[in-house]
């Protein structure tokens, strides 16, 4: 596995896939440092985490793409499956590669964040920032197995794209709107993910109904994406 782990990130390496969406990652992280630099204490890294986490998902789709989606269009995806002794050994490599390239996305733009922080204010909590992160991470891995679902699911890999980008940017306030509006509260607010994942600042457990929710989710999607990927056919 590690060979072929190896060899697919060579050829991105190559390719320089990686130029521009990691160009925006950065970017984005400097943005959203510098336009909220007045933002005091040391504490203020984690305000400034919370509101760019929910562009975060956004880059997921690259990783997909770059993995999945150039195989898919390309139909290279069926010398993989030739050489491998069996389909589940072609979606775990596979999986861990698109996993790698979120979780990379993610600890790059909070590292730009802190590191931007740092030249522009001086005061970071990298404690505090670390500690965001591992409470981000049932949600970013449910982001990921989302994108890699509708990857799956979808055939023309444009669609994907526009499907999980309406999805991360429109969903759940759409659905938030009109169930609030239905209904005397939003009874169903840990449902949506995407809002939950920017409201964690000063939550004490790593363990919440959101966190919950997106934990199974992410089964979910990668169960469903697995029988997709098993029994889909490659021309």
């Amino acid at each position: 596995m590690f060979h072929k782990v190896k060899s697919d990130f060579y050829r991105v390496w190559k390719e320089r896939s990686l130029i521009f969406p990691v160009s925006l990652v950065i970017l984005l992280g400097v943005l959203f440092a510098y336009l909220m630099r007045e933002t005091d204490g040391q504490g203020g890294i984690t305000i400034i985490l919370s509101s760019v986490a929910g562009f975060i998902p956004l880059f997921f789709s690259s990783a997909c793409n770059l993995v999945w989606g150039e195989e898919f269009t390309n139909r290279t995806i069926n010398h993989a499956i030739i050489k491998s002794s069996s389909r589940f050994s072609v979606y775990f490599y596979k999986l861990f590669e698109t996993l790698s390239l979120c979780f990379a996305y993610t600890l790059l733009l909070f590292f730009t964040v802190i590191v931007c922080r740092i030249f522009l204010n001086g005061q970071v909590d990298v404690g505090e920032a670390f500690d965001l992160l591992i409470k981000q991470l049932p949600f970013h891995l449910c982001f990921s197995l989302l994108c890699l679902f509708i990857f799956q699911y979808v055939d023309k890999i444009y669609q994907a794209y526009l499907i999980y980008t309406m999805i991360v940017l429109m969903f759940d306030n759409l659905v938030s709107y009109v169930t609030t509006s239905l209904l005397a509260n939003d009874v169903f607010s840990h449902f949506f993910l995407f809002n939950q994942v920017k409201l964690i600042t000063n939550q004490t457990e790593f363990f919440t109904p959101s966190s919950l929710i997106a934990l199974i989710f992410s089964v979910v999607y990668l169960l469903s994406s697995y029988l997709l990927f098993s029994s889909r056919e490659f021309k």
